[in-house]
């Protein structure tokens, strides 16, 4: 099978690297030998210290917004570009190329299609341009100490209380929650369901809601991108529940099927192959061969 570009699909990829190649700020210009953080960058970037980093993140979100290409995948009538899949593929694939930051973080990857499917229209009119403005960044209130792989034995309670939902428990290794505004999570609303139901999927619109608690938890190197969340009677008002109680860990498992597509991973590891083979063929590499580093 020929997997080459066609004269449109070609066309695009010209469009899209001319575009990153005008527009992307200097700081998100890397070695290709970088951690990877160059994916999450711009989200830190938001709320750095140095005025100069807050900007590249506005200005690239400002580049992006220009194009309409802050979310590829989403249809245009709720402001995304509405490309193809093939065309999703080449875009993502040449952000990935340029080590270029996507904006909006998880909201845009991960809820804001899942609004789209499971969302009140109140939430998507409300939510959805607040996250293409890069005005809101969200992160994902799923794990907890004893739910990880087997994440249907959560055990974070919301109890219904007239219009809102009390939510008592604890999240743990939520990516970014320091560096977030918001946050989505997946809480049990009845205990007595079997584990699969009973679970209601809700938005926490503020990360300084009364109540929440983000604590952080350091890697060896003492890096710190995991945290804990701890809620203690944090009230969430029940208009921002997707979907229906009890019903949620349908709306989850949306949610996960628009998490990752597996391309920029895929064009990070190639990257790294063609430099190793560059570094091999090298004098520098030859020399490494010989006194046994091989």
């Amino acid at each position: 099978m020929d997997w080459s570009d066609t004269a449109d699909q070609a066309a695009f990829r010209a469009e899209v690297r001319a575009f990153i190649e005008a527009r992307l700020p200097d700081r998100y210009t890397h070695d290709p030998f970088d951690s990877g953080e160059h994916f999450v960058q711009w989200v830190f970037d938001r709320h750095a210290e140095e005025p100069e980093l807050r900007e590249a993140a506005r200005e690239w979100a400002r580049a992006l917004a220009d194009r309409g290409w802050v979310a590829p995948a989403w249809p245009a009538e709720y402001g995304g570009a509405g490309l193809t899949s093939i065309e999703q593929f080449v875009f993502g694939e040449e952000m990935a190329r340029a080590h270029a930051p996507p904006v909006g973080g998880n909201g845009v990857v991960m809820l804001g299609p899942t609004l789209i499917v499971h969302g009140s229209e109140q939430q998507r009119r409300e939510v959805l341009p607040r996250m293409l403005g890069g005005d809101y960044v969200y992160a994902q209130g799923y794990s907890e100490p004893g739910a990880g792989s087997d994440l249907a034995s959560l055990a974070t309670r919301a109890e219904r209380d007239g219009d809102e939902y009390v939510i008592n428990g604890q999240k743990i290794w939520t990516s970014g929650a320091h560096y977030a505004d918001a946050l989505f999570m997946l809480v049990r609303t009845d205990p007595a369901a079997p584990k699969h139901r009973g679970i209601t999927f809700l938005l926490v619109p503020g990360m300084d809601t009364p109540g929440l608690e983000v604590r952080p938890l350091l890697d060896m190197t003492y890096g710190h991108y995991f945290n804990e969340v701890f809620f203690e009677n944090v009230r969430v008002p029940v208009a921002q529940r997707v979907g229906e109680e009890n019903r949620g860990w349908y709306v989850g498992m949306t949610l996960l099927d628009f998490e990752r597509s597996g391309v920029a991973g895929a064009v990070a590891h190639e990257q790294n192959v063609a430099q190793l083979a560059a570094f091999l063929a090298s004098p520098e590499g030859a020399a490494y061969r010989r006194t046994g580093g091989w």
